[in-house]
């Protein structure tokens, strides 16, 4: 499936449609990498002024700020990018997935342009409102409803201009 997507691109062919989404936390993750250092210099001064309780308090505190930071930086990995051709809309999240995920236009029902649905800031999930969820920083975006009773939200920046290349594809067409 995902080869006509790959046949279209290596053929010189460009997507009508492709964008490119990453997770912001860079402030958060530079202030707890902060934080984080600051703790474990106050507690090397606490361990050379022999305050043991105090420096095993910020020790402990610093070690588990270490490694919120570090998760961050994980999660500041986080990409996703959605292309739509002919072929339909390909989703593709990395690092979460090995491969990319492929909506057919024949699968689809009904398309909506959703402006505000709160969905959650970001992530790979399903939700019992929308079903499967693809997002990152943002609440707005398309709703696809497809014909085996499945629904699926797909977070963009450029909600409009995504719905606006779908409606070149698929027959039936809501907006919401």
């Amino acid at each position: 499936m995902a080869s006509s997507f790959q046949n279209s691109i290596s053929s010189g062919l460009h997507p009508p449609f492709s964008e490119f989404q990453t997770f912001g936390g860079a402030v958060v993750f530079k202030i707890l990498l902060a934080g984080a250092l600051s703790v474990v210099a106050t507690g090397t001064i606490l361990w050379l002024q022999h305050l043991w309780f105090f420096w095993i308090v910020m020790m402990v505190g610093g070690i588990f700020t270490l490694v919120f930071s570090i998760l961050l930086a994980v999660f500041r990995k986080l990409s996703m990018v959605t292309t739509v051709s002919a072929a339909g809309i390909e989703i593709e999240t990395k690092p979460l997935s090995r491969s990319a995920i492929i909506y057919r236009w024949d699968e689809m029902e009904i398309l909506h342009l959703v402006h505000n649905p709160s969905p959650g800031s970001y992530g790979n999930r399903w939700t019992s409102a929308y079903g499967q969820v693809y997002a990152m920083n943002n609440a707005k975006g398309i709703q696809l409803l497809l014909k085996d009773g499945r629904s699926v939200f797909i977070g963009s920046n450029k909600p409009d201009d995504l719905f606006g290349h779908c409606k070149k594809y698929i027959a039936r067409v809501m907006i919401a």
